[in-house]
């Protein structure tokens, strides 16, 4: 009976040890602050690509929009030069039909 209280008392500080010690605050190490420091950093890292990626993303769609606006009053240049050339074609057209007939 002695020798069971014994062993029980031995478990019983054994248990306790075990549960105060993982109950305590442990100090960080060199590589857990050093781990630490590294996730910061790429959680960083992430916040500032998707920043990025966003902007690069608006600017593109700012830039393909200016492009369309552009292109489009590129073809209506285009189409006016072309009319107004026309026009000027013809008159010359007739302008020489005029002259032919006086000869």
């Amino acid at each position: 009976m002695k020798n069971l209280k014994t062993i029980v008392s031995i478990l019983l500080i054994i248990m306790f040890s075990i549960v105060f010690t993982g109950c305590t605050k442990k100090e960080e190490g060199p590589a857990e602050k050093a781990g630490k420091k590294i996730d910061e950093t790429f959680e960083k890292i992430g916040e500032k690509t998707k920043e990025a990626k966003e902007k690069t993303k608006e600017a593109l769609k700012e830039t393909g929009e200016k492009i369309e606006e552009v292109v489009e009053e590129t073809g209506e240049a285009i189409e006016d030069a072309a009319e107004k050339t026309g026009e000027k074609l013809e008159e010359t057209g007739d302008k020489v039909k005029e002259s032919l007939k006086k000869e």
